[in-house]
């Protein structure tokens, strides 16, 4: 307890690369701060080692024998009354300013190590302007301190940011160029993004030189017709047939018919005895225009939506609706709904 008081909050066995099993870390008896020449290089990852490094020297001589399986206190740990009396040096220790020289000991969470001697330089961080937040680091070939221009924070942010900045960085799925990540639209910039979608458009635009031979109205789209091209399959010249065999409603027969080949108007005469085929009657509604406003299908999976069927406004349906034909003839046989 008294550990995690001054470490705020962390466990004495925890360490770089364990599993987190406290029972194991416990038997094992590996205390892996770093203490005089002992250092298992596996202390834990954060400011830890900072805050290790600021505590009073005979409080943490008392935790590493006590703790570390190699300590002479881990079998015989120590009263109650020793732990008084380090903890009572310690505040002693904090209180003296010229035994405790770094200002930043005092801190609840140091984000540095501990200044090497009393005469080493302390400044505050140019960039930040943290208080304390820079200690000179010695250097024995020179024989002098050397200090850095920027906080461990500070430096630590600035790495984050460049290798954010490098992951950041895409390349297009279609022109292979370098864009930064947050400017690319699924995978490809903005050039090529504009391309595709346009290319999007025109595959669902039905092409107006194609004329179905039965009611002599645009039915196929461009992409559709390429795809017929690239899979070798001959291009449809009618609209596609559904149930039984019937036409979409859409698909009313037409006495003037353009070929989808020729391009030129294909005309039936008409004979006096013959009665004519065309019903003065309206065409039947197109499938969309059955369709209600904010139509909401929840969970789309397995809904059929039978060819004459109609639906209202704000209509929801839900996974495995059938709105299904009571016959195959070619009349209104699917259901309405209202709004």
């Amino acid at each position: 307890m008294l550990f995690q008081i001054v470490m705020t909050g962390q466990f004495p066995y925890m360490r770089t690369g364990t599993d987190g099993d406290m029972g194991s870390l416990i038997r094992e008896g590996n205390f892996a701060f770093q203490y005089e020449n002992h250092n298992n290089k596996d202390q834990p990852d954060g400011d830890w080692k900072y805050l290790w490094s600021h505590i009073h020297k005979p409080v943490k001589d008392l935790f590493w024998h006590t703790f570390h399986k190699d300590g002479k206190r881990y079998r015989n740990r120590p009263t109650a009354t020793e732990w008084l009396v380090a903890f009572m040096g310690y505040k002693a220790y904090l209180g003296d300013e010229q035994l405790s020289f770094d200002p930043m000991s005092n801190d609840v969470r140091p984000i540095r190590f501990k200044a090497f001697r009393p005469d080493t330089p302390i400044r505050d961080c140019p960039t930040c302007g943290r208080k304390h937040a820079i200690a000179g680091i010695w250097n024995d070939d020179d024989q002098q301190y050397f200090i850095p221009t920027q906080c461990n924070k500070c430096r630590e942010a600035a790495v984050g940011k460049a290798a954010a900045a490098r992951s950041a960085i895409v390349q297009c799925r279609d022109c292979g160029a370098n864009l930064p990540k947050n400017q690319a639209k699924y995978g490809r910039c903005p050039a090529c993004a504009k391309k595709d979608d346009e290319r999007q458009a025109r595959a669902n635009t039905l092409d107006p030189a194609r004329l179905c031979a039965r009611c002599g109205k645009p039915f196929i789209t461009y992409g559709n017709v390429d795809w017929h091209t690239r899979s070798g399959k001959s291009i449809p010249t009618t609209h596609k047939r559904g149930v039984a065999g019937v036409y979409p409603p859409e698909c009313v027969p037409s006495q003037s018919v353009r070929t989808p080949t020729s391009g030129k108007p294909s005309v039936r005469p008409r004979t006096p005895s013959r009665p004519s085929t065309v019903s003065s009657s309206p065409a039947p509604k197109g499938f969309w225009a059955r369709i209600g406003a904010w139509f909401f299908i929840d969970h789309g999976m397995g809904v059929v939506i039978g060819e004459t069927a109609e639906i209202g406004d704000d209509v929801m349906l839900y996974h495995g609706v059938t709105l299904g034909g009571r016959s195959l003839e070619p009349v209104k046989r699917h259901p309405t709904l209202g709004d």
